[in-house]
């Protein structure tokens, strides 16, 4: 095989299966459908406690920005679903940015997804946690899309 023809499949490569996430965005096998969503951030989760990495407020954010406006958003976090309202706080767009809280989150509870090993009273952020996410848009045309972003990163803070 020749040089070329390494760049060309690494290439081929890249584009089908996408570059890797951005921060708080989807990660590589979540690209491509994010793109289905029209998605411009996200889906960005977060410990919403006053302390980062303190979990015992037992609530997790969610945010997430539309390219086009929507009318209605949810998502499901780990199998449960979570309203979203709009203007979030991200760019504050109505329609476009979107906001919600999953409560109880199960930050406490072993064997929850959401289950953050802590140490000494404070996660941030190690071990790891990772969780699907399902978005389902409506918009105005009545054209429902729903996108699943399989291991969304939990952020030990919000905002």
């Amino acid at each position: 095989m020749t040089r070329r023809d390494v760049i060309v499949v690494v290439a081929i490569t890249a584009a089908l299966t996408g570059c890797g996430g951005t921060p708080g965005g989807p990660t590589t096998s979540g690209r491509v459908s994010a793109a289905n969503l029209a998605v411009s951030y996200g889906p960005y989760l977060g410990v919403r406690c006053r302390t980062p990495g303190r979990s015992k407020c037992d609530k997790v954010g969610v945010d997430i920005v539309l390219k086009k406006g929507a009318v209605h958003a949810s998502a499901t976090i780990a199998g449960r679903r979570v309203p979203l309202r709009t203007p979030g706080l991200h760019n504050g767009i109505r329609g476009k940015d979107w906001v919600g809280n999953l409560v109880p989150a199960g930050l406490a509870r072993k064997g929850s997804p959401l289950y953050i090993h802590k140490d000494k009273g404070h996660w941030a952020g190690d071990p790891p946690v990772n969780v699907p996410i399902r978005i389902t848009a409506t918009y105005a045309n009545g054209r429902r899309l729903s996108t699943t972003f399989p291991r969304v990163p939990l952020r030990s803070g919000w905002g």
